[in-house]
Parts: structure tokens; C-alpha cells; sequence
């Protein structure tokens, strides 16, 4: 009789979805987190909510803060209408100071907030902060 193969039981990887508009960015991210991380990449906040809106499996959110076709503030609104077990789960990264037209949001956020170039290193660190404590 042949011996017995133990059974393994692998976990599934965590489920990031990442939204920015430049294509560069989305690109590093995915070849910064694709080892470690499930990716839902997307160009706009609205295919992102769509996409959400399908109860597909979350388990953190990274977004850019400024699209043409939408305010952070009115993306993370409907994120948290939409799914609010994640609203504690969303890391914004932006290249712009505190002096943008954002201000006032990534300051109450600021403790979720990257600032353009980031190492990979924290954005790691800080993905699986926000995982680990929702």
C-alpha cells in the first residue's frame, strides 16, 4: 500500500483591490503585492465600486485620491454605504500635499494615507496593519 499523502490545506491569499488611474502605479502595485495578495486592479472608482457592489470576497481597498471622474470623499462615502465592513480597511496613496482639495479628508485619514514615492516596505507593513485590525 502506498503511503499516505498528508493532507495540506492551503489558505486562500487576502483580496486587495487597488484603484488608480495611472496605469504605472497599477502596474507596481500589482508587482509589489501579487506575490502575497490576491488583486482586483482598476482605473476608476466607479468600476471599483461596481465591482464591489458584486459581494465579491475584500479584504482591503488601496486608493488613489484624485480621479476626473469622481472626489475621494464621495468614493469612500459610497464604499461605505456600499460595504462597510471595508471602511476601516482603505489606504489612500496620492502624490499631492496636504494643500490639495483633499485636504480635510486624508488629515481624518491620515493614519491610512502613503504619500507618493512610498517604499514597498510600508505599504506592506500597512496593508497588513489595516488586515489584521479592521
Amino acid at each position: 500500500m502506498p503511503p499516505e499523502v498528508p493532507h495540506t490545506t492551503t489558505m486562500p491569499l487576502p483580496t486587495i483591490i487597488v484603484i488608480d488611474d495611472e496605469p504605472l502605479m497599477l502596474r507596481v502595485m500589482t508587482r509589489t503585492l501579487s506575490t502575497t495578495f490576491e488583486l482586483a486592479t482598476f482605473a476608476s472608482p466607479v468600476d471599483a465600486l461596481l465591482h464591489l457592489g458584486t459581494a465579491c470576497a475584500c479584504d482591503a481597498v488601496i486608493s488613489d485620491v484624485h480621479f476626473p471622474a469622481m472626489t475621494v470623499e464621495v468614493f469612500y462615502e459610497r464604499l461605505r454605504l456600499l460595504r462597510p465592513e471595508l471602511s476601516s480597511r482603505v489606504i489612500f496613496v496620492t502624490g499631492s500635499d496636504a494643500s490639495s482639495e483633499a485636504a480635510d479628508f486624508l488629515k481624518e485619514h491620515a493614519d491610512h494615507l502613503l504619500l507618493k514615492p512610498f517604499r514597498a516596505d510600508d505599504l506592506l507593513g500597512l496593508l497588513r496593519q489595516v488586515i489584521a485590525n479592521p
